[in-house]
């Protein structure tokens, strides 16, 4: 069963991160980031909490379907809104392997499941 869990809250966005048990891939994901990426990172969650949307689009973009990319150097958080003041990160992943785009594509894919998953627990 997935939930999400309140992990920094926002005058304007409070943003969860998504457990599973009691365990959070996407929390473990940025607990392990190194510099220069948790600094991007922490830029990026500050905005997302105080000022709300960033509408720079080389670091936060709908890649589709509601899906979300917070995108520092070498990362990509996928997550989405979950209510007016609620974004959900859903997973994390290294940038610059193989496969390119495709892997993007499948890590995409897996954030819209767990979407999916979440709104089918909260009903």
């Amino acid at each position: 069963m997935l939930e999400k869990k309140l992990l920094f809250p926002g005058s304007a966005l409070d943003i969860y991160v998504i457990l599973q048990g009691d365990r959070s891939e996407v929390g473990e994901f940025i607990d392990h980031l190194t510099s220069p990426d948790l600094g991007q990172f922490s830029r990026l969650r500050d905005h997302l909490n105080h000022h709300g949307i960033l509408m720079n689009v080389s670091k936060f973009r709908n890649e589709g379907n509601g899906i979300y990319a917070l995108k520092t150097q070498h990362t990509r958080i996928y997550g989405f809104f979950d209510g007016p003041r609620s974004f959900v990160l859903a997973l994390g992943f290294k940038k610059g392997g193989k496969g390119g785009w495709k892997v993007e594509r499948r890590h995409w894919e897996r954030a819209c499941e767990i979407r999916e998953l979440l709104r089918t627990n909260e009903a």
